[in-house]
């Protein structure tokens, strides 16, 4: 989470694969919006993620695709969160093929209405169009356009369904919100979160291309800062406790932790305060 944000251009080639279209959407928890990619360097390419459905994006998108003579060969869809599914359907409008190929992995489990509400998402989103599942077995997904072959992997925390995209040409991965450009990010399950952020690690990416902020020219030392950072705020929690006689709840426990936190991202940092506590509680760390 964070305040002080890097200005980025709403429309950039990051390099010669890859070029980024910003959400016009941004907010305190989507930063200066979120962050769409064109991915490739023929005349059909790749679009990572959507946006939320802001028509100044369409517009920007519109203009780019018409500049650089642009169409589509499929969408890649990174997790749920509206911010990167609902402006699908206003891309689909927009270069005429209703029909084009949207890849999302499936839920195994559908997120609580509570969680549905809190996203402003009053429908199941597998629904959100006509999606085609991809990597909910034992199948790895690829895919590849000219100048680029991508992989989809598997990395929940976040989302349970969230995957981060490999482009093997410039060894960088696409993260989704597993990894920002400025900050931390929420998840739904740390114990998850932490396995994918270590299995990122392992695959020793040269650049990370976040759902959010700019781009991580430095991966390992982001890395390595996430995971330390939430042993950090776990120890911290647990500080907190021992020093209280009585208890702690979430809300409390969150005004010890974060610090000059602006009101708009408390319930945000709560729900992080949640998450580590039950993994605290799974390690028998803490108890209700």
């Amino acid at each position: 989470m964070t305040t002080n944000l890097v200005k980025l251009q709403t429309i950039e080639q990051l390099s010669p694969l890859v070029l980024r279209a910003l959400g016009c959407n941004p907010s305190p928890m989507t930063l200066q919006g979120t962050n769409t990619y064109l991915i490739g360097k023929g005349r059909n390419r790749l679009l990572l993620d959507a946006g939320q459905g802001v028509p100044a994006y369409v517009d920007e998108l519109k203009d780019t695709m018409k500049k650089n003579n642009i169409g589509l060969q499929a969408i890649l869809i990174t997790h749920w969160h509206p911010d990167h599914i609902y402006g699908i359907k206003d891309v689909l409008k927009l270069i005429e093929k209703p029909d084009l190929p949207v890849y999302k992995r499936k839920f195994f489990e559908m997120p609580d209405l509570k969680k549905l509400q809190t996203y402003g998402m009053p429908e199941n989103p597998d629904e959100v169009a006509n999606f085609t599942f991809i990597n909910n077995g034992t199948d790895q997904f690829n895919i590849e356009t000219e100048g680029a072959h991508l992989k989809a992997i598997h990395t929940p925390g976040h989302t349970t369904d969230h995957l981060c995209f490999w482009l093997e040409e410039e060894r960088a991965l696409f993260s989704g919100d597993t990894i920002l450009g400025q900050g931390t990010t929420e998840f739904e399950d740390l114990y998850d979160y932490l396995n994918s952020l270590k299995l990122i690690l392992k695959m020793s990416p040269k650049r990370i291309y976040p759902g959010h902020g700019p781009v991580v020219e430095n991966p390992q030392q982001t890395l390595e800062h996430y995971i330390s950072h939430r042993q950090q705020r776990s120890n911290q929690i647990l500080d907190a406790l021992k020093q209280s006689n009585d208890g702690l709840d979430p809300n409390e426990i969150t005004k010890i932790v974060y610090t000059d936190l602006p009101e708009g991202l408390f319930h945000a940092a709560c729900h992080n305060v949640c998450n580590h506590l039950q993994m605290l509680e799974k390690e028998n760390l803490v108890c209700k």
